[in-house]
């Protein structure tokens, strides 16, 4: 086997490959080269986002889009802004509690991400060109009204006056979104929580009374994921990237569902203080609010978390309604803290069901029984649902082909090292020129041990992944990824194991005067046959870029899926059993 000149084929071969094949070149660019800040965090940098509005400027989606990023951003830095305080005011004992690296690593994120984009121009463009569209509105008014919660979180930080001003603004914006769906509870909600941290109970329950004639709940969430894909789709983000980056971005606004169960809280404790002195139509009038809220939320929710936010409103309406007596009752007899809280809870809607019936509201009352039994439905199907979503997820990216990649470029790293470390020793004790004859290796043993090198680093990533759909070990098991570079070394050491042994009874085959010592021989049949083997594995790493990115195009494919009919519908968390 002329080992020089095979080794120069298969490295032209690969090169040839990448080049000519436009679809693996991108995918090993994007594994091994990466880009610049975005990737991770946004998908883009401010710059490629800002050329591509200013190219197309009359487009009100990328406008959009683009302010989803800037308000995720925005986001971000304050977030990484509250670890560090977290950090710096805990005391000293707490303090040691956070690793170096946690604080390195958040540097590394805050230096990644840069400075935050502003993006209140963006949705302002975004509203302007789509004038009849109300998701713009609420878009801007949800990421105003998340700016104004997070500045009285932090009191050295609050503006009051700026705060005032902007909690007006965030109000006309609802109101205007009002007017162009008119059927949305979710402006008249968010109207009535503005109103009642304002002082202004009057108009607050006025905006509640309206939003009880309004069937649906739009927070333009589904719109506002679309503007982002469509963005990340004109500046080419990678499949992979595109649709992930997009789901935590326009699901940037739950820190608004905050503030919902502020609301949902405030009218549940004040229809109890108007039932203690007997006011039973305005107390009934708070219940049925917060039964509506939560029934619009969980029934239309586009993402889990909305529906859980409305499952939370179903419990939550109730939380008055037990008495001392019946809590007492309930703690003496359940066995567990859990069948305590399933037992207070029942006993909760059990009882509201009835005072709803006493003050002539039976209809409100069987609503209300229905959407609690609903709600445990809801919740029992995200418990079962959320065990296979993050799995199903991880494993399209972690997936078959994923795995195997990994062991490959393992296996690549392996054998370029042990190739050095075989011609530094050669180097060092001279035997790269030796007088002996060097054992003869024919192409059909050169892939013989090939094999066993591929093989071998194969048989823990295949038995991880028909463990992983046994359920008998997750994608958080360490075994998951402990396995990648363990089979790759097993399979270098049989490949070293097996090429020793051959080179052994190859020696053996000289005559005393001819026949070189064994380490020797094992050194001159290594350095041999690891130039090919390594460049037989950089075809094999460019060839399963194939696998690689149908795998990251299976991604792909379920993310669109999932934004096109939301998270809730997609997994038919939402549908009857």
């Amino acid at each position: 086997m002329r080992a020089g000149r095979l080794t120069a084929i298969l490295l032209v071969v690969g090169v040839a490959l990448l080049a000519a094949v436009p679809a693996l070149r991108e995918t090993a660019l994007m594994i091994f080269h990466g880009r610049d800040i975005g990737p991770i965090l946004l998908g883009v940098t401010k710059a490629q986002a800002d050329a591509i509005v200013q190219q197309h400027p009359d487009d009100a989606d990328l406008w959009l889009g683009y302010a989803e990023l800037a308000a995720h951003s925005v986001q971000m830095a304050e977030s990484f802004a509250t670890v560090r305080k977290m950090k710096e005011s805990a005391d000293p004992e707490i303090a040691e509690l956070w690793l170096e690296t946690d604080e390195v690593s958040i540097q590394e994120m805050a230096d990644m991400l840069g400075e935050p984009w502003p993006p209140d121009h963006a949705y302002q463009q975004a509203i302007a060109l789509a004038p009849n569209s109300p998701a713009p509105l609420l878009r801007y008014a949800l990421y105003l009204l998340a700016q104004t919660r997070r500045a009285d979180e932090a009191a050295e930080e609050a503006r009051p006056a700026e705060d005032a001003q902007r909690l007006l603004e965030v109000g006309e914006l609802l109101q205007h979104a009002q007017e162009l769906d008119a059927e949305n509870a979710a402006c008249d909600y968010l109207l009535a929580y503005l109103y009642l941290e304002q002082g202004q109970d009057e108009a607050a329950f006025a905006a509640l009374r309206s939003g009880l004639t309004r069937p649906h709940w739009r927070t333009g969430t589904a719109e506002a994921t679309r503007a982002v894909v469509k963005l990340l789709d004109t500046a080419s983000v990678h499949p992979m990237l595109k649709t992930t980056v997009a789901l935590s971005a326009a699901t940037s606004g739950f820190t608004v569902t905050a503030a919902l169960r502020e609301l949902s809280r405030n009218l549940a404790d004040r229809g109890e203080a108007f039932r203690k002195r007997g006011h039973h139509a305005q107390a009934i009038s708070c219940f049925e609010a917060v039964i509506h809220l939560g029934h619009t939320m969980r029934t239309d929710a586009y993402t889990i978390v909305d529906g859980l936010v409305g499952v939370a409103m179903t419990r939550i309406v109730a939380q008055p309604f037990l008495t001392s007596e019946q809590g007492r009752q309930i703690e003496e007899s359940a066995p567990t803290d859990e069948a305590v809280r399933k037992q207070k809870d029942a006993a909760r809607a059990e009882n509201l069901a009835a005072y709803l019936r006493q003050h002539g509201r039976g209809n409100l009352a069987r609503v209300y029984e229905a959407d609690v039994n609903a709600a445990a439905v809801w919740k029992r199907k995200v418990r079962a649902y959320t065990a296979q979503i993050m799995p199903r997820l991880l494993s399209l990216f972690f997936g078959g082909p994923m795995r195997y990649a990994l062991v490959v470029w393992a296996q690549i790293a392996g054998i370029l090292a042990l190739w050095v470390l075989v011609g530094l020793i050669s180097v060092a004790a001279r035997y790269w020129h030796e007088a002996h004859p060097r054992a003869t290796w024919s192409y059909w043993q050169w892939l013989f041990l090939l094999a066993i090198v591929v093989i071998g680093g194969q048989i823990l990533a295949i038995s991880t992944k028909f463990l992983m759909l046994a359920d008998a070990i997750s994608v958080a098991d360490p075994v998951y990824f402990t396995a990648i570079p363990v089979s790759a070394g097993i399979g270098i050491v049989g490949w070293l194991v097996v090429t020793l042994v051959m080179t052994l009874r190859k020696r053996a085959r000289y005559s005393a005067e001819e026949r070189p010592g064994k380490f020797r021989a094992y050194l001159a049949s290594l350095r041999t046959l690891l130039p090919p083997t390594f460049a037989a594995f950089c075809i094999i790493a460019v060839l399963g870029l194939y696998s690689l990115r149908s795998n990251m195009e299976m991604f792909d494919q379920e993310q669109q899926a999932m934004i096109e009919q939301g998270e809730v519908h997609y997994w038919g968390i939402g549908e009857p059993e």
